[in-house]
This record gives C-alpha cells, structure tokens and sequence, in this order.
C-alpha cells in the first residue's frame, strides 16, 4: 500500500487534487449562495464541518449531489461552479 505521497506522482490524481471548484447551494430546491468552497459553505450554512471532506469527496466524484447535506429537516443540495465565478447571494 502506497503513502499519500506516493499518490501525488499518479498524473490523475495530482490533477484532481489541483483542482479547485466553489460550492451553489440549494436549499429545498432553492439557490441559497455560492460560496468560494465546500467548507466555506457548511460553515455559512451551519452544517457540521467534521462532515465537509467526505461530502466534498462525493460532490467532487458527482459534481452534484441532489442528496446532500440535510439540517432540521432542510434539504441542501450542492453543485461544484468554478471558483471565479462564486458570490455570496446572501
């Protein structure tokens, strides 16, 4: 089993890594805001941050996850943009 820096020489996954994407945010089917990062939105949104690395994983395999992230009973669904084009809606 190879280490994480192992992993950086694969061209694949080095490109991947290198790529960056901000986060539109839908709640119950309605843009909330795009935020320059999945973190940023979990943080804004009060979404549990020890949770944002395995959802960004997912979102960055999908690039949208009509099942996100759910909070008292609010559905949030997220879809990556790139990153120049984020502004905040709210």
């Amino acid at each position: 089993m190879g280490t994480v820096k192992d992993s950086w020489e694969n061209e694949e996954t080095r490109k991947k890594r290198g790529e960056q994407h901000g986060a539109r945010v839908y709640k119950n089917g309605i843009v909330v805001g795009e935020y320059p990062s999945t973190y940023q939105a979990f943080l804004a949104l009060g979404l549990p941050q020890e949770k944002h690395i395995v959802f960004r994983v997912k979102l960055k395999d999908e690039h949208r996850l009509k099942k996100g992230a759910r909070l008292n009973f609010q559905q949030y669904t997220f879809e990556l943009i790139d990153k120049p084009k984020c502004t905040r809606i709210h």
